[in-house]
């Protein structure tokens, strides 16, 4: 029995293999003590007797020492386990995500001898695992079945988070109720970090959303006109800006204001959505497509152009604006008038953009329907 044990401790965690060790020590001192004590009752000289007796004495010794340990074995066990649990909250402070909450959390399922660990939230979403836990979907199970259809040998404690699942060691009776607390203790402490996790994911978010709206149109989802400016103001910064040449296309939607007054803002509102799309559908990667204001558009191009003209651009953006834009069952056809000009030397944002909307309002008075270059 004492070899077995502490042969079995080899596979175990340190925690679960000293504890088992110390047992197997007790076991092989009891075994000492009973053949010894069968041994002294025969007729034995002195020096035999006393043998027996020191041999009786170192048996019982280790017996007592393995199977109930002083209190400072029990102390310095303590402490390990104390100091396990507050690195333990230590490193749960720093998580900042579920995911390194459960990382940080389910490794010290060893302080009671388990091999394996997870947490799985109320909604079967597994958060986390330690160890071999088996197949994914039989955590889900465990999480949410009763007491009765949960395997020897696996704890379940229920946290705000969801369920802990603790895989214990075959040994755990050699483990106290102080040792499950103190892991209960980081479960709870756990509850705590992924709360403020979710604040700070919710702040975030927030803070991201806040971002989007200020630099984007809430009505198409394009780039507004700040993050236009601000896009080509790092374009012109670009050492290559003026090889591969630089290109603003402005766009007005003609005769937008009789679409509004037919069919009502609503319906206007849904081709400024459709003409968004179309749009973007056109632009290439690294291009930019923002709505300036109303029923304004602007199309930033970078070079190099197709046919080396950008006027390749603008014929894209009158075939894909010649189909009529169909709107709950209404179509509505569109043209658009449009000015572009190319970034020159010395060129700054809000250059461009008043060159192109100069070029644009020159095509509204040639008749609408057509691009023409600023020069």
């Amino acid at each position: 029995v004492a070899h077995r044990l502490w042969q079995a401790a080899r596979h175990e965690v340190a925690v679960a293999r000293l504890r088992m060790r110390t047992l197997a020590v007790a076991t092989a001192g009891l075994n000492a003590a009973i053949l010894m004590s069968g041994v002294g009752t025969g007729p034995n000289p002195e020096w035999v007797r006393a043998i027996i007796a020191v041999v009786m004495l170192v048996s019982s010794a280790l017996f007592f020492a393995g199977l109930s340990p002083p209190a400072l074995l029990v102390q310095l066990w303590t402490r390990r386990d104390q100091a396990a649990v507050q690195a333990g909250m230590g490193e749960l402070f720093l998580a900042e995500t579920r995911s390194e909450v459960c990382t940080a959390l389910l490794p010290h399922a060893r302080l009671v001898g388990a091999r394996a660990a997870a947490l799985v939230s109320h909604d079967g979403e597994v958060l986390g695992t330690y160890g071999e836990v088996g197949n994914l979907d039989r955590l889900t199970e465990l999480a949410a079945g009763d007491d009765g259809s949960v395997p020897a040998g696996v704890r379940r404690m229920e946290l705000r988070a969801g369920t802990l699942l603790v895989w214990a060691s075959p040994y755990a009776p050699f483990f106290g109720d102080g040792d499950m607390k103190m892991l209960e203790a980081l479960g709870h402490f756990s509850d705590i970090v992924i709360d403020r996790c979710a604040l700070v994911e919710a702040q975030r978010e927030s803070k991201a959303e806040l971002a989007h709206q200020a630099t984007h149109d809430p009505l198409t989802g394009l780039p507004n006109r700040v993050l236009l400016e601000d896009r080509l103001t790092q374009a012109l910064a670009r050492p290559e800006a003026g090889v591969r040449g630089l290109a603003i296309f402005f766009l007005d939607v003609d005769r937008f204001k009789v679409v509004n007054d037919s069919l009502g803002h609503s319906l206007g509102d849904e081709v400024l959505r459709a003409i968004a799309i179309r749009l973007n559908g056109i632009a290439r990667p690294g291009d930019t497509v923002a709505r300036f204001g109303g029923d304004e558009f602007v199309l930033l191009a970078e070079g190099p152009f197709a046919e080396g003209d950008p006027s390749a651009i603008a014929r894209r953006i009158a075939g894909c604006l010649a189909q009529p834009v169909k709107v709950h069952g209404t179509q509505v056809v569109v043209t658009v008038s449009t000015g572009c000009v190319v970034a020159r030397a010395g060129d700054d944002a809000e250059s461009l953009i008043r060159d192109a909307d100069a070029a644009m309002y020159l095509a509204k008075d040639e008749g609408r329907d057509r691009c023409v270059m600023f020069d």
